[in-house]
């Protein structure tokens, strides 16, 4: 994409790489190049007076290879194909808390996604990894993408759902995960279900292949 200017608004919003030069302008990759030198161009518009720094930042995991995961996230506001923002949805068992934006309350968020995140993986293998579930997460990630149409940086807010941006909230997402948690309690060989387990400890399964 290019830079837009919409001056009724007096804003003008520039694509990912867009750079401040030393006279005050601004120094965008024009639409298909990977910014620098000859692939800039000037964004029309007053010089730049002010800069406010302000957070926000792309993702990044350097520990990861995008194409061996099959991910997308490297360098952009965005990681997918996450279901409901933590979940690989065709890799169920790689999950990634912590990646929605503007969250209100860190603490109870990250610990709702976490509590779901281990209710999903404590389910069996089949019930986890059926073409019935996959399809499900997939069918979510492509509704959102949907949703946010080319506005790719709003695909993690929770206000987003896939009614459109602004239908739901972070405390709705929040009671959504508490709820699919606590929807399906899958049961070990003993009967006995994950989350009433005792403690922390007795909740860990036994390592694959036997053992204490």
């Amino acid at each position: 994409t290019s830079a837009t200017t919409h001056a009724a608004e007096a804003v003008t919003h520039v694509p990912l790489g867009t750079r401040l030069c030393r006279n005050g302008r601004l120094a965008a990759p024009r639409a298909g190049g990977g910014g620098g030198g000859e692939e800039e161009e000037e964004v029309e518009g007053p010089p730049v007076t002010k800069v406010v720094l302000a957070t926000g930042y792309v993702y990044s995991f350097p520990f990861l290879d995008e194409t061996a995961c099959g991910l997308t996230f490297e360098g952009e506001r965005f990681v997918t194909p996450l279901y409901q923002h933590l979940m690989h949805a065709a890799r169920p068992t790689l999950g990634f808390v912590g990646i929605p934006l503007a969250v209100p309350c860190p603490i109870p968020f990250f610990e709702c996604q976490a509590a779901f995140l281990a209710e999903q993986w404590a389910k069996p293998d089949a019930a986890l990894h059926g073409a019935e579930a996959t399809a499900r997460r997939q069918a979510w990630v492509a509704a959102m993408r949907d949703a946010v149409g080319s506005r790719d940086q709003d695909l993690h807010y929770t206000s987003t759902s896939a009614r459109g941006p602004g239908t739901t909230s972070a405390w709705a997402y929040m009671r959504e995960l508490l709820r699919a948690t606590h929807a399906t309690r899958p049961v070990d060989e003993a009967g006995d279900c994950w989350l009433e387990r005792p403690s922390w400890e007795a909740r860990l399964p036994p390592p694959r292949g036997g053992g204490a």
